[in-house]
């Protein structure tokens, strides 16, 4: 785990790993009560996201590159 960030319901717990066998850098839900994390968004290796926050909805995270882009995703339930 890199970075973990509460979500707005304390029943969640995001973070952002890295598998470095891979260079995959992908953001991940999991409930607080144990079970199986969730992969929200993976990058490619070498554009890993740096920093995301969430409001249970979607995720907002920036990329670690030259722009200053911040990227939004919607989370969807399944």
């Amino acid at each position: 785990i890199v970075f973990a960030n509460w979500g707005p319901d304390p029943r969640t717990v995001y973070y952002q790993s890295i598998d470095f066998s891979t260079g995959h850098w992908a953001i991940w839900s999991i409930p607080v009560t144990g079970g199986s994390p969730r992969e929200l968004v993976g990058f490619d290796k070498g554009t890993g996201g740096v920093a995301f926050c969430t409001d249970g909805r979607r995720v907002f995270f920036t990329m670690s590159s030259d722009d200053s882009d911040v990227w939004t995703m919607r989370l969807t339930r399944r």
